[in-house]
């Protein structure tokens, strides 16, 4: 059954292994990305569900990859996770329309429920 496909976006491949195995075993679709270019590579090519992002990541980080999803999608429902939430990261999420902020580490149970309400439900 096929809930919806979902991008995932971080630079710790055991927090993307964690996610994929999860998510996939509730019949989502995930697609990976190490890395905020990679991710709008990806997302180009295959325009996902939901996106879920990381902050804090070398190169092009979180902010400014949901920055340029939210001018391709203005709609897509973003979930973002971080380990560390600096001055002004709360306000920036909420700007950016993030519908959930998961401080790391999280609870699957958490990233489940947040995922279930942002594809409304599904």
């Amino acid at each position: 059954m096929r809930t919806g496909t979902i991008l995932v976006v971080d630079d710790e491949v055991d927090v993307l292994e964690m996610i994929e195995v999860g998510l996939t075993s509730r019949g989502y679709e995930l697609l990976l990305a190490q890395s905020g270019e990679r991710a709008l590579e990806v997302f180009d090519r295959q325009r996902p569900d939901l996106v879920i992002c990381d902050l804090k990541m070398p190169g092009m980080g979180g902010i400014a990859t949901i920055t340029r999803l939210r001018e391709l999608a203005p709609e897509l429902p973003v979930i973002v996770l971080s380990g560390y939430l600096g001055p002004g990261a709360l306000e920036d999420c909420a700007r950016l329309g993030a519908s959930t902020v998961l401080r790391k580490p999280f609870l699957f149970r958490e990233l489940s429920a947040a995922v279930k309400q942002a594809l409304g439900g599904a």
